[in-house]
């Protein structure tokens, strides 16, 4: 069944909306910055949130002006882990002194999880069975990857058993953005499970996204990183590196998924799910 139209124009301006806001944190604008959980983070903890949402954002317009409107089930699946743990961890502490802004942000991110989660429902009428053909095996293993190294510096941020992003971040941030990792494994882990090309191209445009969002300020940070987390940055840094290259290749150069050009996106619309 294909998506009414006016389900892929909500697709193109909630991922614009989204990407404009992931940039404005990435970039500090008071507009952006004052309306984010913690408003006076460190850049480096803002240009990671800003770097996460506008992949995301970016997806969801591409996915919007393609008609892949099925591949959004795994964007809704990686709110809901993302937001619904957030939203546990921060009303579990929103009674501590300094903590007044996570009672609101808990909600916000409990009906964000709740709603994404009624709209994965809903979209399962878009849904066409797995179908692997177009896509690349090499693109469904390196998924596989990703999402292995992803529920593990996630888990190890949720449960706080060593230090590893590679710059410093409060406790309450850390297990955020742990939780965001998680719900990116679950991004990626759904790419695999379930191989299509719109699932395959638009988890890739996101990890470009971040990538080259993130490598600028992390490369910057060389320099002034704590001797601790020296070894997390180079290989933060490597694995942003790698993967830029990977999914720009996949998505610039190789017939089978780039973006411009490969009329088999189009037929590939209606198998994604």
């Amino acid at each position: 069944m294909h998506p009414p139209a006016t389900v892929r124009r909500a697709l193109v301006l909630g991922g614009s909306v989204g990407t404009l806001f992931g940039l404005g944190l990435f970039f500090g604008v008071p507009a952006a910055t004052s309306a984010w959980l913690w408003p006076g983070a460190p850049p480096l903890a803002l240009a990671f949130a800003g770097s996460w949402i506008a992949g995301g954002g970016v997806a969801l317009v591409w996915l919007g002006l393609r008609g892949h409107v099925g591949s959004l089930r795994a964007l809704l699946l990686t709110l809901v882990v993302a937001t619904a743990g957030s939203a546990w961890h921060l009303y579990t502490r929103h009674a501590a002194p300094g903590n007044e802004r996570y009672l609101t942000f808990a909600i916000a991110f409990a009906c964000i999880a709740l709603a994404a989660a009624a709209l994965f429902v809903f979209s399962a009428r878009w849904r066409a069975p797995a179908d692997a053909v177009g896509v690349p095996s090499i693109v469904r293993w390196a998924f596989l990857a990703f999402s292995l190294i992803l529920v593990a510096v996630g888990a190890s941020m949720v449960f706080g058993t060593r230090p590893i992003f590679p710059a410093p971040l409060g406790a309450d941030t850390a297990v955020v953005y742990g939780w965001f990792f998680l719900g990116s494994f679950v991004y990626y882990g759904y790419a695999f499970v379930r191989p299509a090309l719109g699932n395959a191209v638009a988890q890739m445009i996101s990890f470009l996204v971040y990538d080259l969002v993130l490598i600028p300020p992390f490369v910057l940070h060389l320099p002034a990183v704590d001797p601790a987390l020296r070894v997390n940055l180079i290989v933060y840094l490597t694995v942003l590196v790698g993967s830029a290259v990977f999914c720009a290749y996949f998505l610039l150069v190789d017939q089978r998924t780039r973006l411009f050009g490969a009329s088999s996106h189009d037929a590939g619309a209606s198998r994604s799910g």
